[in-house]
C-alpha cells in the first residue's frame, strides 16, 4: 500500500518447503456473480487450506501444505494450474481459511485433478526423428501437409488446428485457449506454444532440433523464447514430445521393402518378408511376392497364404493395441458371458481400490457415496456468519453413477475374428453390483457431523471412516473437546439451559430437561441400537415448537432443517417415506406440525424406533434395503396424544408460553440458522463433555427405560450433571395416553356394573350394553383399545380386548385396579375387577 497500487506481495514456491498452490483462472461467472462448480468442488476437497481471490477478481488461489505425489502442473481443459516449486505467484485478496496445518486430502486431490503424465522419455531421440518415423524430410513439404490436416477437434469447434497455431489466428486461439484475465494477452500463449510443439512432434517424429527450427518460423514466435533459456526446448518442446505417443508413419512402398530384403539370404527373407509386406497396398504386396518367389524358389500360392496369416495376426495385434491404448490406465477385461459374477467382483475391487474416500461405500446394504455440496464461495468471504463451508450427506448410487465408476476403471473387450474389441459394459454387471447383498465397498453405519463419545468414553472427532464403528465423520472437528468433571458438567448443564434453551418457555423444569435429552440423543444416536424420539408439544400455535426443532437440527448438522411431513393414517406411504429418509442417513428427522388433537399411531415408526434396522423394498430396484434406524426422530404438534405403543417410545417436552397472545411472540434470535451456528461449537463441546465425563467417572445407575443404551448415553449423564430424571416422561405418557384413558373408562364401567363379582364377556354384551348411560362409554373404550367400531360387540371381540388388559393396573376412582381372569371347568373365561391399592 505504501508503494502504490502497482506493487504487491508474491510468494515463491520451492522444493525445500511443503507448500502448494492451486491457481484457477476464470472461476467467477461475471454475469451471475457465482463461482464455478469446479472451484467450489476444489475448495471443498481441500480442507486446512487458505483460499483467496486472485488479482484479476475472477480467479482463485488455494494455498496449502502437504506431501504432494508426482503430478502435472497444468490442466488446460480446466483452466487450472498446480504448483509446488519453481513458481512465483502474486498474492490476491480476501483470503479466508488457515494453511498452517497439513491438508489431509492433497495426495488424492493431486491424483484426481492433476494425474502425472504417462511419460515415455526413452521414446524421444537425442537427435533426429524417432526410428519408426516415415515422413517428408523437406520442411516445405512437411508444412504443406500439416497445414492441410484437420483434426476432429478443430473441425468441430474444439481445439485449434495446426494452421490456426502456425498463423497465430487470434480469433480461433482466443476461443481454444482463453487468456488469463490478469494479463493483456488475447489468448493463452503458453498453451498455444505447447499445442504447436505437440503437433510438430507428430509431424517430425519428435525431432527436437527440427521442431525448434520450425516453431521459430511460425507467427507464435516471441521474445520469451529467448529470454528464458529453459522455456522453449527444455520445457515446451521436450514436454510435448513426452506427451505425444504417435508419429507420422507414411506407408512403405514395394521398392522400400525390396531394398530391405535385397541384402538378406534366402533363409532370412523367408523369416522377414511377410511382416514387411503385410502393411503394403495390394499391388505392392503382389510385387513383393514376385520378388520373394524369385529369391527363395517358393511358389506364389504358399507365399500368399503365409502373407494372409501374417496380416490377420497383425490386425489382431493392432486391435488389441488399440483397445489397450483406448483403455489407458484402465484394466482391460476379456468378457465372457459365463463369468458375469466374477467380472462384477473384479470390477468392484478395482472401483474400491481407486475410489476417493466416501466415493463408493455400502450403507444399509445399498451402494452409496458421501456427497459434499459446497456453499457458494462468495458466501464464505462476504458473510459474517460462521457458516460451514459445505453440506455432507449420504446418497444412493443409481445405475448412471455406477456406470461412470465402472467405466472409469475398466474396459470390457469382446473376442472377434480380428482380435479383441472394446464393447459396451454389459448391463448385467450393473444389476449384479446394485442387487448383491454383500459388497466389497467399505460399510458405513451412519454419517456424523459432530464429535461423538464412544462406549469406552473416548471422543471420536477425526474426519473420515472410523473402522470399528463404521461411522463416517465429516466436519466433526470441534476444538477443545474433553471429558468434564462432575462440577464442570453441572456448570455446562446450566450453560446449556441458558444458551440452547434460551427464550423457550417450558411447562416445567422436567420439560426443559427433556428437550436437552433430545439434543443429547441426537449427538449420540449413531451409537444406539434404539432410542426414544422427542415430541415438542404445546396447547397453542406459535409457541416455538418448530423453532426449537430447527435450532436442534442446526446444532447437530450445521445446516437448517429440511421440512418433513407425516402421512397421517396412511401406513403404506409412511413406510415409503421413512425408507427414503433413512437411506440418506439423516442425523435427525422432524415430523413437523402433526394435526391438532391427533392421536399419533404408526406401526412402522414404532418398529423403527425400537429396532436397530428397518427393512423395506427399494423403489425401482428388485431388492430390500435394510436401513439402520440410528436417527433422532422429532415430532411437533398441538394437543397430541399417543397410542399405547407410542407412549413408551417418545419423550415429550411441553411448551407453555405465558404471553396473552402467543401468535405475537417474537424471538430475539429470529435468525434460527445464524444463532444456531453461533452457539453450535459450545453446545456440542458441553454435550460431549458431559457424556464423556459421566462414562469416565465409572458411575452406574439403574436403567429406567426400554432403551438401555440411551439410558447410558443420555438419561444417566444428564442426571449426573444435575438434571431431573427424564425417564419421568414415560410415566407421564402412560398416564395421559388415549389407551390409558380408555382402559380406565372401561374398568370404571365394569366396577360400576359388576363390583367385585365375576363376569364373562357375554355378561358384558347382555348387561353393560343394556345400560344407556354406560353403553356409549364402554363402546368408545373398546374401539380405542382395538375392537371393531360397532354399536355392540360380540363376546369374542370383547374377549380379545380383555386379553390385552389382564393384570395391567390403572388408576380409577376405586383405586389402583386391574382386570384378572380364570377359566372354569367348561372352558369359559371369567373376569373380575380387583382393586390392588386404594
Amino acid at each position: 500500500d505504501l508503494w502504490g497500487p502497482f506493487f504487491g506481495v508474491g510468494f515463491v514456491l520451492t522444493a525445500r518447503d511443503d507448500f502448494f498452490c492451486v491457481d484457477l483462472d476464470g472461476a467467477l461467472d461475471v454475469t451471475t456473480g457465482q463461482w464455478s462448480a469446479l472451484s467450489r468442488q476444489m475448495c471443498a476437497a481441500l480442507p486446512n487450506t487458505c483460499v483467496e481471490v486472485s488479482q484479476s477478481g475472477r480467479g482463485l488461489h488455494i494455498w496449502g501444505r502437504g506431501a504432494v505425489p508426482p503430478h502435472t502442473s497444468k490442466r488446460t481443459d480446466l483452466h487450472a494450474e498446480f504448483y509446488t516449486e519453481r513458481r512465483f505467484i502474486l498474492l490476491g485478496r480476501d483470503a479466508v481459511g488457515d494453511m498452517t496445518q497439513p491438508c489431509p486430502t492433497i495426495a488424492a486431490f493431486a491424483t484426481w485433478y492433476f494425474p502425472p503424465r504417462q511419460t515415455i522419455a526413452a521414446d524421444v531421440p537425442s537427435e533426429g526423428p524417432r526410428g519408426d518415423w516415415r515422413g517428408p524430410t523437406d520442411d516445405t513439404e512437411l508444412l504443406r501437409r500439416a497445414m492441410q490436416s484437420k483434426s476432429a477437434a478443430g473441425v468441430f469447434g474444439g481445439r485449434a488446428t495446426f494452421a490456426d497455431l502456425w498463423h497465430a489466428d487470434v480469433a480461433k486461439l482466443s476461443v481454444a485457449y482463453p487468456p488469463d484475465p490478469s494479463t493483456s494477452e488475447a489468448f493463452n500463449r503458453s498453451s498455444a506454444d505447447a499445442a504447436l510443439a505437440q503437433h510438430l512432434a507428430f509431424w517430425t517424429g519428435k525431432d527436437i532440433e527440427r521442431i525448434e527450427r520450425l516453431m521459430r518460423q511460425s507467427a507464435l514466435a516471441r521474445p520469451k523464447w529467448d529470454e528464458r533459456a529453459d522455456y522453449l526446448v527444455e520445457r515446451t518442446i521436450t514436454n510435448a514430445c513426452d506427451m505425444q505417443r504417435d508419429v507420422l508413419q507414411d506407408p512403405e512402398s514395394a521398392e522400400d521393402v525390396e531394398r530391405k530384403l535385397a541384402p538378406m539370404s534366402a533363409e532370412q527373407i523367408s523369416r522377414e518378408w511377410a511382416a514387411l509386406a503385410a502393411p503394403l497396398k495390394p499391388e505392392d504386396r503382389a510385387r513383393v511376392i514376385e520378388f520373394v518367389a524369385h529369391r527363395t524358389s517358393v511358389g506364389k500360392q504358399p507365399l500368399k497364404e503365409a502373407l494372409r496369416d501374417v496380416r490377420a495376426e497383425q490386425q489382431r495385434e493392432a486391435r488389441a493395441a488399440t483397445t489397450a491404448n483406448d483403455a489407458g490406465s484402465r484394466t482391460v477385461i476379456d468378457f465372457k458371458p459365463e463369468d458375469l459374477s466374477r467380472h462384477a467382483a473384479h470390477v468392484e475391487q478395482l472401483i474400491v481400490a481407486s475410489a476417493r474416500p466416501g466415493e463408493y461405500v455400502a450403507f444399509s446394504g445399498v451402494l452409496c457415496h458421501v456427497v459434499t455440496k459446497s456453499l457458494p464461495y462468495t458466501h464464505l468471504i462476504d458473510s459474517a456468519e460462521a457458516a460451514p463451508p459445505a453440506v455432507t450427506q449420504i446418497e444412493p448410487l443409481d445405475k448412471v453413477a455406477i456406470r461412470e465408476r465402472v467405466e472409469r476403471v475398466a474396459v470390457f473387450a469382446g473376442a472377434t475374428k480380428t482380435g479383441p474389441k472394446a464393447i459396451e459394459v454389459p448391463t448385467p454387471i450393473f444389476d449384479i453390483l446394485i442387487q448383491k447383498k454383500v459388497h466389497a465397498a467399505p460399510i458405513v453405519n451412519g454419517l456424523v457431523t459432530h464429535p461423538i463419545v464412544l462406549h469406552d468414553g473416548a471422543v471420536l472427532s477425526q474426519n473420515g471412516l472410523h473402522a470399528s464403528t463404521g461411522l463416517y465423520l465429516a466436519g466433526a472437528t470441534v476444538p477443545n473437546v474433553c471429558a468434564y468433571s462432575q462440577s464442570e458438567a453441572a456448570t455446562a448443564l446450566a450453560r446449556l439451559r441458558k444458551t440452547f434453551l434460551s427464550e423457550f418457555e417450558f411447562a416445567s423444569t422436567l420439560d426443559a430437561d427433556i428437550a436437552l435429552a433430545g439434543l443429547f440423543t441426537g449427538v449420540q444416536r449413531r451409537l444406539m441400537d434404539s432410542a426414544p424420539g422427542l415430541a415438542v408439544l404445546a396447547s397453542t400455535q406459535s409457541s416455538g415448537k418448530t423453532t426449537l426443532a430447527r435450532r436442534m437440527h442446526v446444532v447437530l448438522t450445521g445446516r437448517d432443517m429440511p421440512v418433513s411431513t407425516f402421512p397421517e393414517g396412511n401406513e403404506d406411504e409412511a413406510q415409503k417415506r421413512l425408507l427414503s429418509m433413512l437411506l440418506r442417513s439423516p442425523v435427525m428427522i422432524c415430523l413437523d406440525n402433526i394435526s391438532d388433537g391427533f392421536t399419533f399411531r404408526s406401526g412402522s415408526l414404532a418398529a423403527a424406533m425400537t429396532s436397530s434396522s428397518f427393512t423395506q423394498r427399494v423403489l425401482g430396484v428388485s431388492r430390500d434395503a435394510d436401513c439402520l434406524t440410528n436417527t433422532l426422530f422429532v415430532m411437533t404438534g398441538n394437543n397430541l396424544s399417543f397410542g399405547r405403543d407410542e407412549s413408551s417410545r417418545w419423550i415429550v417436552a411441553r411448551l407453555a408460553p405465558t404471553a396473552a397472545r402467543p401468535e405475537q411472540r417474537v424471538f430475539r434470535n429470529a435468525d434460527v440458522l445464524a444463532h444456531g451456528l453461533t452457539i453450535r461449537e459450545q453446545v456440542l463441546r458441553d454435550v460431549v463433555g458431559i457424556v464423556a465425563g459421566f462414562i469416565a467417572s465409572g458411575v452406574r445407575w439403574q436403567t429406567r427405560s426400554r432403551f438401555p443404551t440411551w439410558d447410558r448415553f443420555v438419561r444417566q449423564p444428564l442426571g449426573w450433571a444435575g438434571a431431573e430424571d427424564v425417564a419421568g416422561a414415560f410415566d407421564r405418557n402412560a398416564e395421559s395416553s388415549e389407551d390409558s384413558r380408555a382402559h380406565c373408562m372401561l374398568l370404571s364401567a365394569l366396577i360400576e356394573t359388576f363390583g367385585d363379582r365375576e363376569f364373562t364377556a357375554g355378561d358384558v354384551t347382555r348387561i353393560v350394553f343394556a345400560r344407556p348411560g354406560v353403553a356409549d362409554a364402554v363402546n368408545e373404550a373398546l374401539v380405542t383399545l382395538g375392537a371393531r367400531e360397532t354399536s355392540s360387540h360380540s363376546p369374542r371381540s370383547i374377549g380379545r380386548v380383555f386379553a390385552k388388559l389382564i393384570k395391567r393396573a390403572v388408576s380409577v376412582d376405586a383405586g389402583e385396579t386391574s382386570l384378572e381372569s380364570q377359566v372354569d371347568r367348561k372352558g369359559v373365561m371369567h373376569y373380575r375387577c380387583r382393586v390392588c391399592r386404594v
